[in-house]
């Protein structure tokens, strides 16, 4: 894959969680999206009742016998903003300014 692929692979993905309102409180809607795009992705998910999502990938064949690798991140983010703006991090997707490459 080109790095090029790559980068577009991560900003399509980033633009989607952007678009997702979160703030500390709020993570049902991102939760929901996680927990169905990694059922697409065809792994094992369960989403608990705080919304923490626990997803599982079978090992690659040969590696069944590896040390498992747990990936752990908050689905929240911090609402700063400028005390003229109108934007309400409960409702509004962050609009995205892509700056160089």
């Amino acid at each position: 894959m080109k790095k090029s692929d790559i980068l577009e692979s991560v900003m399509k993905e980033f633009r989607a969680l952007a678009a997702i309102p979160r703030p500390s409180g709020h993570e049902k809607a991102v939760s929901d999206y996680l927990l169905a795009h990694l059922r697409e992705m065809g792994l094992e998910v369960v989403q608990d009742e705080r919304n923490n999502i626990i997803a599982d990938l079978a090992a690659a064949p040969g590696r069944e016998n590896a040390p498992r690798v747990i990936l752990q991140g908050h689905m929240d983010m911090v609402c700063v903003k400028t005390a003229d703006s109108s934007h309400d991090f409960t409702k509004d997707p962050i609009e995205m300014v892509v700056d160089g490459t």
